[in-house]
């Protein structure tokens, strides 16, 4: 198959198919989080694949952590990390690094809070996805059908046509 088939075909976004789209949202979103770099876009897209979702909507979704956004994003998981993992006793004394030697002396311990975070986020942000994807009415509802369109345009034509004679 040759690649512009195959990258068609993998990422065809069938706009009537509401569920796969909300289930490739989803699965992106939370693929997008997790601290993946690289793996994630693969990751979603052989997920989306076996779910049966759309692998357009995962692909898009998970660029929600790009070089712009990777920063905040990550420190918003550490935050969260941190706070839930307090809250059920789990403490590892970390002090938000101020410079990158900190950052990787603290090693594991860092990344592992930062990972419960970007999980947490990942799956309350996978729900939101999917529940407004499932919500919002689809594109097509907002556009008037082209066969309507036709159809007045004709009637148009006619009534102008009689007018006339």
């Amino acid at each position: 198959m040759k690649f512009k088939a195959l990258r068609e075909h993998l990422l065809k976004l069938d706009w009537d198919n509401r569920p796969a789209i909300a289930r490739g949202l989803a699965i992106g979103f939370f693929f997008g989080m997790l601290p993946l770099l690289g793996a994630q876009i693969f990751i979603a897209l052989g997920l989306a694949h076996v779910l049966k979702a759309s692998r357009a909507a995962a692909l898009l979704m998970t660029m929600i952590s790009n070089p712009i956004t990777l920063a905040p994003l990550y420190a918003l998981c550490y935050w969260v990390g941190d706070v839930s993992l307090r809250f059920v006793g789990i403490d590892f004394n970390l002090v938000w690094p101020d410079n990158f030697e900190k950052a990787l002396a603290s090693g594991g311990e860092l990344y592992a809070v930062v990972f419960v975070g970007c999980f947490l986020l990942g799956i309350s942000g996978a729900v939101v996805a999917y529940l407004i994807a499932m919500w919002f009415p689809p594109v097509g509802m907002w556009q008037r059908p082209v066969e309507a369109i036709q159809s007045e345009a004709i009637e148009s034509e006619t009534i102008k046509d009689n007018h006339l004679n």
